[in-house]
């Protein structure tokens, strides 16, 4: 925020559109960004959560994703589990 830009109404500064901060600072109000920011990270950790463990899984022993169970297999195939 540009030290110099003074606004009565929350917004962007009109320099760096950046989020104009208010002077003093409240805890009785509810910050709409810091809970957008808060659902976009919960999201995006749901959404990395299961790509982290298929990337991990080739260290597991047995290598479980890689190689499915024997009980997924169609009848009439065998492998070599």
């Amino acid at each position: 925020m540009h030290p110099e830009i003074v606004r009565s109404e929350p917004g962007s500064c009109p320099i760096y559109g950046m989020a104009l901060e208010p002077r003093e600072v409240t805890g009785d109000q509810v910050n709409p960004e810091l809970v957008d920011m808060t659902r976009r990270f919960w999201t995006r950790v749901a959404l990395t959560v299961p790509v982290l463990a298929f990337m991990i899984s080739e260290f597991v022993p047995g290598d479980p994703l890689m190689r499915p169970p024997s009980h997924w297999r169609p009848p009439g195939i065998r492998g070599s589990g």
